[in-house]
């Protein structure tokens, strides 16, 4: 009889963002030893809370299957003398294995034939297997911040304080270094009754909710987000929902209690974006916003341990805000004194990297990174603003308001220009050059500011790549990455056409003049190579996340990647050209036109040297696709589909490899004439067609 299995790992409080992530670890690290293990189960799922984590394993077969065991020693001819007997390496492999020569087998591997060790281990009763194997699986979860809370314990999220497992409504011990086992389960540390013996999986979760805990993260989600917005309405706001912060907020409480709390008005005078931060990112408070979108005197917060006396906590959460907003109020009104032009000097002491010196000298290199992009993309008249933009873009480093609050780095520098009463383009693309601040926030809107922000990533980047800054793996403490792909989405947003490489090369230039600069790690040239492969890797990403086919974008990228504006409209044609039935006849055709032209050597096309009509048929309709103009890379795309029936009658008739070295370099030129046509697009010998 099938029975459910669940576990109950009692914890210190676990940061909100790495909850799911363990909980994801436990689930999976459960159902691959499973398997592993033959034991059959209906589903796995791990609940969570910022004290807990709740593992079911749901219709656990009773007992587990027979399992083959295969160990791979050292390959057949290491393990054999030329005379068949066995090695040093084979006798000790079968040692090591308590077995004899005769009981090993040979087996193929990718990588050749090797000895192998096959051990048929019969299946026991599920539960013990499951409470012996639980300890190293939970001891494998790892995440970006482990401990060790004592010499012996396991490296885990936070302190486990306690393991409590159930199996067919029994108490089944496990043992993790250590860690106490119990036979009950305790609810809520402060409003909690006595620890309880659940009966299932059903009854534990229902036991939890009588004492104060919501096991199920998304149940918690949807209490806190009805909570909120019940409460937002009851004082007259309208409800805006923020994922983000609501998942936060789950993270910190086991049991949300939704209330709310007011604010003096004159905060209100204080930019919007200062209160919301403070609120949001400080306090995980929710602001309350009018009908018009602006903020009104409220707050609605989440407490996560039912009270009696909720008045007392309000007041509590009051005097805090009022206190953070009076700072921000002082420091708004320091800040004011210095418009942003005579911070300028500031930023001299003020290190950007050390080896390239502070951010008076970014600034400077920024303002001549930007008027060569704007001259490159084609945008005239900017050249004055984005001089001023970038002389002004870091001068909000200096300030109170952002030394106290960073994430309004550039929000700030755009409310001290406008109260300084400088150009609003000017004022708005101090802000913009953040943007986008998250994979789906909000890109530039405005030219000026779109080319600062271009400037700004790729002077970083380029920086990294010089001091051999790179990120590694899944190492990249200065989101070298991430700036990378707002880069792309900037200028794929904005059609802006310019080439990497070239504006690479350009910063690299500039760097090299840096006051503090160090010797590179490497040179020029390699770095510019290193930063288009670079950001040519995160278009990759970034295309396909959008739902380009993979083939498709490697087409493109093989022909080439310069301008990602030029590389997504290209991408973009060749997706919609991929929708013709006819065309993949056209692929396969190019393929066969790849796989030769590719010893081409270049050359002009001598027609005196034609011997068939096929060859000068198919120089014909090259050149009508030449000379054709009109409809843009998708009209290309449908001309030369044309080219189907007279590149096969040309394989059809036609002998490239003419023994004639003449004929054969003149008929691969001709080859390569149809390749490059193609190559205007991508190089389509990568597509997957049938």
């Amino acid at each position: 009889m099938k029975k459910d299995l669940f576990i109950e790992l009692a914890v210190e409080e676990v940061p909100p963002g790495m909850a799911p992530e363990i909980a994801d670890a436990l689930s999976k690290g459960f159902e691959e030893r499973l398997r592993e293990l033959a034991i059959g189960f209906g589903k796995v799922l791990c609940h969570h809370t910022p004290r807990r984590f709740a593992l079911l394993i749901s219709g656990l077969a009773p007992r587990a299957g027979d399992v083959t065991v295969e160990s791979f020693g050292p390959s057949e001819a290491a393990a054999f003398n030329p005379d068949g007997s066995p090695t040093n390496a084979a006798l000790g492999f079968a040692r090591g294995k308590g077995a004899r020569v005769e009981d090993l087998e040979i087996a193929e591997r990718e990588k050749g034939r090797f000895l192998v060790f096959r051990k048929k281990t019969k299946g026991g009763e599920s539960g013990g297997i499951i409470a012996r194997a639980a300890p190293e699986i939970i001891r494998s979860v790892r995440c970006a911040k482990s401990m060790r809370w004592s010499r012996d314990a396991a490296a885990f999220a936070r302190p486990i304080r306690k393991i409590s497992c159930f199996y067919g409504g029994k108490p089944l011990r496990i043992e993790v270094d250590g860690v106490p086992f119990s036979q009950s389960v305790s609810g809520h540390r402060f409003a909690g009754k006595k620890p309880f013996k659940p009966a299932d999986w059903k009854s534990y979760l229902s036991g939890l909710k009588k004492n104060f805990v919501i096991a199920d993260p998304d149940e918690r989600m949807k209490a806190i987000e009805a909570g909120v917005k019940a409460e937002t309405g009851r004082l007259g706001g309208v409800y805006r929902r923020d994922p983000e912060l609501l998942e936060t907020v789950r993270g910190l409480v086991e049991h949300p209690l939704v209330l709310s709390g007011e604010f003096e008005k004159k905060f209100l005078a204080l930019p919007a974006e200062v209160l919301t931060s403070v609120m949001k990112s400080h306090q995980k408070y929710f602001p309350v916003f009018s009908k018009s979108g602006g903020l009104l005197p409220f707050f609605v917060f989440v407490c996560g341990t039912p009270v009696k006396d909720t008045e007392t906590v309000i007041r509590g959460n009051q005097r805090v805000l009022r206190a953070r907003f009076a700072d921000a109020e002082f420091f708004y009104s320091e800040d004011l004194k210095t418009p942003p032009g005579g911070r300028a000097g500031e930023l001299a002491s003020m290190v950007y990297l050390s080896e390239l010196g502070s951010y008076a000298d970014k600034t400077a290199r920024l303002g001549k990174v930007a008027v060569k992009l704007a001259q490159i993309a084609g945008k005239k008249g900017l050249e004055k603003k984005l001089k001023r933009a970038a002389e002004l873009s870091k001068t909000d480093l200096a300030t109170q308001m952002v030394f106290e609050i960073p994430e309004l780095q550039g929000v700030m520098g755009r409310r001290y220009c406008e109260a300084a009463g400088e150009d609003a383009g000017v004022s708005a693309a101090i802000e913009e050059q953040y943007m986008p601040t998250a994979r789906d926030s909000a890109l530039p809107r405005t030219d000026t500011g779109a080319i600062l922000a271009i400037a700004d990533k790729i002077d970083n980047i380029c920086s990294c790549f010089y001091l051999g800054m790179k990120p590694s793996g899944s190492s990249d403490p200065l989101a070298l990455r991430r700036q990378a792909i707002g880069l792309i989405n900037i200028a794929l947003d904005r059609g802006l056409d310019f080439s990497v490489p070239d504006l690479a090369g350009f910063v690299v230039k500039t760097l090299e003049k840096a006051p503090y600069s160090g010797k590179p790690v490497e040179n020029t040239k390699e770095v510019c190579a290193g930063v288009a492969d670079f950001i040519a890797g995160r278009f990759r990403g970034v295309m396909i996340e959008g739902g380009a086919k993979a083939d498709s974008v490697e087409a493109v990228l093989s022909a080439g990647f310069n301008s990602p504006a030029e590389c997504g409209r290209r991408l973009a044609a060749l997706e919609e050209a991929r929708k013709s039935k006819s065309f993949a006849a056209v692929a396969v055709s190019f393929k066969r036109v790849v796989n030769i032209a590719g010893q081409s050597k270049g050359g002009k096309i001598n027609p005196k040297l034609f011997e068939k009509p096929e060859e000068k048929h198919l120089l014909g309709a090259i050149e009508k696709i030449e000379k054709a103009t009109g409809g843009g890379l998708a009209g290309h795309l449908k001309r030369l589909e044309g080219l189907k029936e007279p590149v096969d009658k040309f394989f059809d008739a036609v002998m490239v490899m003419d023994k004639n070295a003449k004929v054969k370099n003149n008929r691969l030129a001709l080859l390569g004439r149809v390749k490059d046509l193609f190559f205007r697009v991508g190089d389509l010998s990568k597509l997957s067609v049938g």
